[in-house]
């Protein structure tokens, strides 16, 4: 239908549709003929506003009893199901006068129309507004300072993004299970008694497939060909910026006291000393990063996490999908200067008690 038949009167359409059927024209002669005819051109009033008429056309009369008449219309510019029976006094001739009177009334509902859709955008703005004058206080904590009740509430809105499913909980456990074992020769040292369990091991790095590989991988898979280019640079700049937070967070948070002393060993190493975190540790460490972000990111605006946190989720489903290749790690038997200071202790008396019973 044409826009300017829409605009007749109101916004609102002929709200009464009838399925009654059309009664044979009867040839008898009425005391009261009908006011109008077939194929006549008239201005019948809207059912729902006896002030709004839509231009209309007769298609069928209807005789009724005490020499009444109906009057099937239909509606110019709408659909034929909204054609109904009316009676007479719902419609008035199509004169000047009455056209005029017609387009007053229009006029009036199209400008009523106009106000309420304009009062509807400015509600909506200031909604709009008042959303996010309250995500910009949900970013701030109360007084400024972050307290245990704010960093809680933070913690729980990212958590969902990250949350490990439970084939890459085992790999974490499995893997922190051999790096953290007691002992390295002294069987006193064990968790358990009589030992059960070999001495602890290290990671050999760098690992078969390191973070940054996986990140370049994911950055492959999500911001490659067939995407925008908004896409691929919010993915690019997503695997850049956590490949920031890998670096800065493994040396604080991410690494067991273990592992320490391999990490700083690694600082020395020509092969590695000029690499980063990223280049060399593997992919069981990105998990422990995921455990741990939620906390990382409790200074992060909302509206970050709300762009971000579905990236995170979705690599995460990347990994799992793909965790026979990503998880491969090599372990090995710590080096010396990889010991810890009591395990130092230990191999070091060790080994003069062995010299002692040598020499004797």
């Amino acid at each position: 239908m044409s826009s300017s038949s829409q605009d007749l009167l109101s916004a609102a359409s002929p709200m009464h549709m009838d399925d009654g059927t059309q009664s044979d024209f009867s040839d008898h002669s009425f005391e009261n003929p009908p006011a109008f005819h077939i194929n006549q051109k008239v201005l019948c009033r809207d059912v729902s506003n006896s002030s709004h008429y839509y231009e209309s056309k007769i298609t069928k009369l209807k005789a009724l009893g005490n020499n009444e008449w109906e009057f099937f219309v239909h509606y110019h510019g709408w659909s034929s199901r909204w054609d109904r029976w009316v009676n007479a006094e719902d419609l008035i001739e199509d004169t000047q006068e009455n056209r005029a009177l017609y387009l007053e009334t229009k006029n009036a509902a199209v400008e009523q129309h106009q106000a309420e859709v304009k009062k509807k955008r400015k509600e909506k703005l200031n909604e709009s507004a008042r959303k996010k004058r309250r995500k910009g206080d949900e970013n701030l904590p109360p007084n400024g300072e972050y307290t245990r009740e704010f960093a809680e509430k933070r913690i729980a809105s990212y958590q969902d993004y990250c949350e490990l499913p439970f084939t890459l909980k085992t790999v974490v456990v499995d893997e922190g299970d051999k790096v953290t074992r007691k002992g390295y020769v002294n069987p006193k040292c064990y968790d358990v008694n009589p030992p059960s369990l070999p001495p602890r091991s290290v990671h050999n790095l760098p690992a078969t497939v390191t973070v940054q590989q996986a990140l370049q991988h994911y950055q492959k898979k999500r911001g490659g060909s067939g995407v925008t280019e908004a896409k691929r640079a919010q993915v690019k700049a997503f695997c850049q910026g956590l490949a920031l937070v890998f670096d800065s967070a493994l040396p604080v948070v991410l690494l067991y006291p273990e592992e320490r002393p391999q990490y700083a060993s690694l600082q020395n190493d020509p092969n590695c000393k000029d690499k980063r975190p990223c280049q060399i540790y593997g992919c069981e460490f990105l998990l422990r990063l995921m455990i741990r972000l939620p906390t990382l990111l409790i200074t992060e605006p909302l509206d970050v996490m709300e762009v971000n946190g579905p990236l995170i989720a979705d690599l995460i489903i990347l990994l799992q999908k793909n965790r026979q290749t990503v998880f491969k790690p090599t372990f090995r038997d710590p080096k010396y200067c990889e010991l810890r200071d009591w395990e130092k202790q230990l191999l070091d008396q060790e080994k003069k008690a062995k010299s002692k019973v040598g020499d004797a």
